[in-house]
This record gives C-alpha cells, structure tokens and sequence, in this order.
C-alpha cells in the first residue's frame, strides 16, 4: 500500500513537474526601424488647402457639412490616412479632406501639415466646428 501511494505521489510531482514547460518566442525583427531623411532627399512639389466643417450634437455625434467647400450628402466616401508624425492631424476629421491632396499631386509621397486653424461655435447641446489647414506636399529624389 505504501509503494502504491509512493508510486501515484511520484507520478503527480513527475507530471506537475513536466506540465510547467517554458517556451521563448523570439522575434527576429526589429522592433524599431527608422529612416533619416533630410530636405536634401525631398523635392517640393506643391501646397494646398484642405478644409472640414461640421456639427457636433451632444459632444459625441459628427454631422459633416462640406469637405474641401463641396456639400457632403454621405454618398461618396473619400478618406485618406497619413502614418507620419510630421503630418498627424490634430482633428480626425481633416483625415477625411487629405484625399484633395493626392487628387492633386498624385506622385505626392510625403505630406507635411505645416498649420491647422480651427473655428468651434458652442451652441446649446452641440458646436459647428469648422478646420482647416495648409499642407506641403514632397516627393523623394
């Protein structure tokens, strides 16, 4: 009876032991990765002007009115999404006027928001918010 006991207590440690298995996942890329560039590997090629108005209901419900100074009727969606930090739009909704920029400049490679202006009118339970903004469009040498 002792051996039976020494042998199922043997067998539990044997088998809480190699159940406790340590895996390492290792991933071979990079976590960071980044790319120097200068104005020397830039080349302008133009400047526009994009803009968003619309009401906000409640704080939290978006109504646009026009983007780029064309009535928006939520037919045709356009939505364009610049990654660099240079080009970051303060006001999410600008990323639905950027589209203008690579109408315009189809070879446009980096964007470059050089100001943002923008206008909120409070009203009651709600605000007309109007933004607009300059950007510098570049292509790579």
């Amino acid at each position: 009876m002792k051996l039976h006991k020494l042998l199922i207590l043997s067998l539990c440690v044997l088998l809480g032991l190699s159940s406790c298995s340590v895996v390492k996942h290792r991933s071979y890329s990079p976590d960071r990765v980044q790319l120097n560039i200068s104005m020397d590997n830039l080349e302008h090629i133009g400047d526009t002007e994009i803009s968003v108005k619309y009401n906000r209901y409640i704080g939290i419900i978006p109504v646009i009115e026009s983007i780029n100074g064309t009535p928006y009727t939520g037919k045709v969606f356009h939505h364009a999404n610049v990654t660099n930090a240079v080009s970051g739009c303060s006001d999410i909704m600008l990323n639905r006027a950027l589209y203008k920029v690579f109408n315009e400049f189809p070879d446009a490679e980096y964007v470059v928001i050089s100001n943002e202006k923008s206008q909120i009118t409070r009203l009651f339970l709600g605000s007309e918010i109007s933004v607009s903004a300059k950007v510098k469009v570049y292509k790579f040498k």
